[in-house]
């Protein structure tokens, strides 16, 4: 078993690592930036990398510019083919010292030109390994924009008619890891600079320095939200400088970004800050994303740094090294044995996040707001990673897939899903999973043979990517468009070949389509070189750049995109798939799990969704 778990470490570690590597850029560094921008400016006869000044409330910045390369296919919709690019930016005071476990303080002017030409290490991960270069001192964005004049030192028009609108990316990682290294600045830049857009990528603490809570008021957690909180109010303040307009800010969230874009869009804080939500793979109403579990890890995350002794807590925790903190949460089990993500989560404090999340998204403005997800959501990380959240703990092994057959469906319904109770009796859980098991059992049931196996396995998948993501981001957005929000939904189905063959069976998972939009990912780094891929890649990057330019995500002639209705439980939604955007009304295999679970939260109070007793609009 250590074995098994020290191998899959390693190969998230790795992952991480490779993608890094992929994207990282030949950065120049501070102490050289005059003599090797010059240096490079001559040697390049396009003059492609020249260095860009710019003067900003807290002090000047000194980036770069590039030449952009957009793909092929969307060229009709790009115009401008350079990049300003600054990275590093602060858009908080250090998160050190004193300041370690507080809110974030605007940041302090500077003197002199700031180097903006590198990316900023990651917040301090819950696993080390996981981001090549980490620090205590995180708090940073990055900025790119279009560049309207080949000129040196110049920046772009900043009238009224070349005012950008404002894409901001909150990557995700399960609130435990992640950084802006993942994105890097290339593929960003060539798919949605190119389109007339200004991208900010923003980083927030994560792990015990980003969500630690006691249950008070003193300690209410959510430190995380409350970065993405400042890097939102400097963008407000800020991004005209960059030719941006403050007044057409989309937030863009993935996973566990995803889940912040949720939250963010209804906290009587961030509310007002931005105008339209790009949620990608989470929900604030998927379990994962709030919930009280983090006070329980907190108290013993305070045990193992031996910062427990009472009314000294926080004394304690301002003076330990970040590396002993690190240290201590390596030791707790529920970190040591398992690739846990989510041990440390936003949860309910009635202040960030409130407590009556109905009433917060029918009294928040009503934001135009892009939902997608995938088929089969928790299939990498419920097979590969058995041990995490996303599998609930099952006992399932990546090395006895061929042995996963009825029983052992029935098992983990039985012993797992139904111990997820909240106040039910034993008898109803035991009810309850009797009726999970009647349904995934016969779900979509197929002529099943020899390779029986196949079919039971992606029942289990099936079931964990239900109760994980779509029911609950199905939920979030009928509710939306229940209030008058303009909510429109999609589908990413499309499966890269380079993916599918280390699955075992079709299925589309976690985060699928973030190569077409950002590049390699931590699941894999795909090579779109069909004629199927560019095709999809285009599309999605089309619909993107229309939304975040016109609310709504206009698609080539052909394809209206529908919004879901206010009035009726019709489910109309886009499916991407390999050839091109299917429109999809009520489909069967959508419809019977929706009214599944509708029957079953009305029927027996069960409700895995954090918040308040739900049934499905």
């Amino acid at each position: 078993m250590a074995i098994t778990l020290f191998w899959t470490f390693f190969l998230f570690s790795f992952l991480l690592l490779f993608t890094f590597i992929l994207t990282k850029p030949t950065f120049i560094k501070k102490d050289d930036f005059e003599e090797n921008v010059e240096e490079q400016v001559n040697e390049d006869e396009n003059n492609d990398f020249p260095r860009v000044d710019i003067q900003t409330k807290n002090g000047q910045l000194r980036g770069f510019r590039i030449q952009l390369e957009p793909p092929s296919l969307l060229s009709q919709q790009t115009r401008y083919r350079l990049a300003d690019i600054f990275l590093g930016i602060p858009f908080a005071q250090p998160p050190i010292e004193k300041l370690r476990l507080e809110k974030p303080l605007p940041p302090k002017n500077w003197n002199g030109t700031l180097d903006a030409t590198t990316i900023p290490p990651a917040c301090v991960p819950q696993h080390i390994l996981a981001a090549p270069d980490y620090s205590e001192d995180c708090l940073y964005l990055n900025l790119f924009r279009p560049t309207i004049e080949n000129k040196k030192r110049t920046i772009p028009n900043t009238s009224e008619q070349h005012k950008f609108p404002i894409l901001v990316f909150i990557h995700g990682g399960g609130f435990c890891v992640g950084g802006t290294f993942l994105e890097g600045y290339n593929n960003i830049a060539n798919n949605f600079v190119s389109q007339g857009i200004i991208v900010i990528t923003i980083q927030y603490r994560l792990n015990f320095l980003g969500f630690f809570s006691d249950g008070t008021t003193k300690n209410p957690g959510n430190l995380g939200l409350w970065d993405q909180h400042q890097a939102l109010v400097w963008i407000r303040q800020n991004v005209a400088t960059f030719g941006g307009d403050p007044n057409r800010v989309t937030v863009w969230g993935q996973s566990a970004g995803s889940a912040s874009t949720s939250i963010l869009s209804i906290s009587k804080y961030t509310r007002d800050l931005f105008h339209q939500s790009i949620q990608q793979s989470g929900s604030l109403f998927s379990p994962w994303a709030l919930n009280e579990g983090v006070l329980e890890s907190s108290k013993k995350t305070l045990k193992s740094v031996g910062c427990q002794a009472k009314g000294a807590e926080e004394e304690c925790l301002k003076q330990i090294d970040v590396e002993d903190l690190v240290e201590g949460i390596q030791k707790l089990e529920m970190v040591r044995n398992n690739f846990a993500m989510n041990v440390y989560n936003p949860r309910f404090d009635n202040d960030f996040v409130p407590r009556d999340i109905k009433t917060a998204l029918e009294t928040a403005p009503k934001k135009p707001t892009m939902i997608g997800f995938t088929s089969h959501e928790s299939m990498f990380l419920s097979i590969q990673y058995p041990s995490s959240v996303f599998a609930l703990n099952s006992p399932l092994s990546i090395i006895n897939f061929t042995q996963f057959d009825r029983s052992k469906l029935i098992n983990f319904i039985h012993n797992y899903m139904h111990r997820e109770r909240g106040k039910a009796t034993e008898e109803e859980a035991e009810q309850i999973a009797n009726e999970l098991e009647s349904f995934y059992l016969e779900y979509q049931k197929k002529n099943i043979g020899k390779e029986d196996w196949r079919y039971f396995l992606e029942q289990y998948t099936m079931l964990l990517s239900d109760v994980q993501f779509i029911i609950p981001i199905l939920a979030e957005a009928r509710l939306k468009a229940a209030n008058n929000w303009p909510v429109f939904l999609y589908q990413f189905d499309h499966v890269n070949k380079e993916h599918i063959s280390k699955l075992p069976f079709r299925g589309v998972v976690h985060a699928a389509e973030y190569p077409y939009l950002l590049g390699p990912t931590l699941f894999g780094n795909y090579l779109l070189d069909s004629e199927d891929d560019r095709k999809v890649q285009a599309l999605l990057l089309y619909a993107y750049g229309s939304f975040v330019k016109n609310g709504v995500p206009n698609s080539p002639p052909g394809v209206d995109w529908p919004s879901l209705s206010s009035k009726n439980k019709t489910i109309e939604f886009i499916r991407v798939i390999k050839s091109g955007l299917r429109k999809e009304k009520n489909p069967l295999y959508l419809m019977q799990k929706i009214n599944f679970w509708r029957k079953l939260s009305k029927k027996r109070g069960f409700n895995k969704i954090p918040g308040f007793p739900w049934a499905l609009p």
